[in-house]
């Protein structure tokens, strides 16, 4: 079943279910070397104890060693003495605290690089249909009369303005001769209003000047030379001829270049042909770009006209919806991963609560009580919590732009600019708090409800 709707949500149907078997041998591996792998070390390490170790308890919890954190809290004069304590009782035991920290830090490194990749995937289609000044795009099969193609849209219903384009694969032929991959070429009158890509250098193309090239972000990072002012030389079927880089817009998701439609007809000889149509309607809805393009694909079917592709801009916009199945699946392992942290919490809580039984009698001789004993414990969980989310913090970037650069290259073929969410950066300090705070209640109140008779028949 959650194959079944993962399948939904991305759009595809599963024809075949069947569990791989390196899958899951993999999960039998886990779940047995992994108990062992953790338990080795504590196991190992009371292994070596020698009797008169064990007996004197030289190593027992309640030996203090004193490094730079001792240090550093006695040369803090303004800090509470409570938080001192539960800063001290922190770093005592730190191998156990180091696994702590790993599942706390992996879950919060996790939850705000996952938010800012949905983010960055967000931007990223923003992008490309900030470009986009039309509602719905078609490209034919051939070039087809334009005024033909321009009369037939304008019967529909809904259309307000039509526009016809050339479409081309164009590749850079480098001074070596060597061919680089190809890119669309989009043939656009320089007056138009449907194609307003950014420019970040140079300038947009001049009706009275031929041979002019601009290309977005997407192109320029796949062909360096391509740089505004310079003259390139690329190969569009057979034609090969130099032209000159007017101008680099921003990224687009894939690479284009735009050329003037008086230059395609030259290229192409089809004099007033197009094979992309594009298409602005009276309504920039979902369901009323989604009856213009049905009926305009009808209109042009009926005409015995070839289409090979069609879009609109509202269904560009809800592409990032389709990836959030992804999103939620990967948020779910933080979930896992926060829950096994906070239970790892209240286990190391627990222990170090019983390890300092005796120190806890003292405290409670010195007149502490059980309430001022419940912040102690409550006071280092937190502690414990918020290094956590400071390690977590310092990898998600890290992360996330790894994150960006695999889901990026794989879905969108080209890396994401990674985005660092600041809300979930907040958010995941609340849950971490509250994660600190209800691992550390039980243990807490175990703590509170010791008397100064249970510690001194304390004989751990």
């Amino acid at each position: 079943p959650v194959a079944r709707r993962v399948a939904e949500g991305i759009n595809f149907d599963i024809t075949n279910f069947h569990l791989p078997l390196l899958t899951l041998a993999l999960q039998i591996l886990a779940a047995v070397l992994m108990p062992v792998a953790v338990a080795a070390f504590p196991i190992l390490a009371g292994a070596r104890l020698t009797i008169r170790e064990a007996i004197s308890d030289a190593n027992a919890a309640n030996t203090v060693q004193r490094g730079f954190i001792d240090w550093l809290l006695v040369h803090v004069k303004e800090m509470p003495q409570l938080l001192k304590i539960s800063i001290r009782n922190t770093f005592r035991r730190k191998g156990r605290l180091a696994l702590t920290f790993a599942a706390l830090s992996l879950a919060g490194a996790m939850f705000i690089a996952i938010a800012g990749i949905r983010q960055s995937l967000h931007q990223a289609v923003g992008e490309i249909t900030a470009a986009l000044g039309y509602d719905v795009g078609i490209d034919f099969a051939q070039p087809y009369p334009a005024d033909q193609l321009e009369r037939l849209a304008l019967r529909v219903p809904g259309v307000e303005q039509v526009e016809s384009w050339g479409i081309v694969d164009a590749r850079h032929v480098y001074q070596d001769d060597r061919l680089s991959s190809s890119f669309t070429l989009l043939a656009v009158p320089p007056t138009t209003d449907m194609a307003r890509p950014s420019i970040t250098t140079g300038g947009w193309l001049s009706p009275n000047e031929s041979g002019m090239l601009f290309v977005n972000a997407d192109t320029r990072a796949r062909i360096p030379d391509m740089v505004a002012g310079t003259n390139v030389r690329l190969r569009i079927g057979g034609d090969e001829r130099t032209w000159t880089v007017a101008g680099v817009g921003s990224r687009e998701l894939v690479a284009v270049g735009y050329i003037d439609y008086a230059d395609f007809e030259r290229i192409t000889h089809l004099d007033g042909y197009a094979n992309r149509l594009v298409v602005r309607t009276a309504d920039s809805s979902f369901d009323f770009q989604n009856t213009v393009e049905q009926d305009l694909l009808k209109q042009y079917n009926d005409g015995g006209m070839q289409i090979i592709n069609s879009a609109t801009t509202a269904k560009r916009k809800q592409a990032p919806g389709h990836l959030d199945v992804v999103i939620g699946l990967l948020m779910s392992m933080t979930i896992i991963i926060a829950v096994v942290g906070g239970l790892g919490l209240a286990i190391t809580m627990g222990l170090n609560v019983m390890e300092r039984t005796r120190e806890i009698g003292i405290l409670r001789s010195l007149g502490a009580t059980g309430g001022v004993v419940r912040r102690t414990v409550i006071g280092e969980g937190l502690v414990i919590g918020l290094i956590s989310w400071a390690i977590g913090t310092v990898l998600s970037i890290p992360l996330g732009i790894w994150l960006g650069n695999s889901l990026g290259m794989s879905l969108l073929a080209r890396p994401l600019d990674y985005i660092f969410s600041v809300a979930a950066l907040l958010i995941w300090l609340a849950l971490v708090i509250l994660i600190a705070v209800v691992a550390s209640l039980i243990p807490a109140h175990h703590a509170a409800q010791l008397t100064i008779r249970d510690t001194l028949a304390y004989a751990g």
